[in-house]
């Protein structure tokens, strides 16, 4: 098990994976339904966050993962 002094000096970098690893907890742990992944990756966004105490995301920041245009939302009109 890591321990929290581990994750303080774990490099920045690996933020993304960390998010991907606890959205796939999360996944699994509601079933593994086909229509959530959004709110899985928001929700270990959050979590991971925490975790290392980062500040809240900001649409414009850099490190945050840039959405693709195919991977937007679409809204009805």
């Amino acid at each position: 098990m890591k321990t929290r002094e581990h994750r303080d000096t774990h490099p920045r970098g690996d933020l993304n994976e960390e998010i991907r690893r606890e959205a796939y907890l999360l996944w699994q742990k509601d079933g593994c339904p086909t229509d959530r992944e959004l709110d899985h990756w928001l929700a270990a966004q959050e979590i991971v966050r925490h975790r290392r105490h980062l500040p809240r995301a900001t649409p414009d920041d850099p490190r945050e993962p840039q959405v693709r245009p195919t991977e937007q939302l679409v809204t009805p009109s």
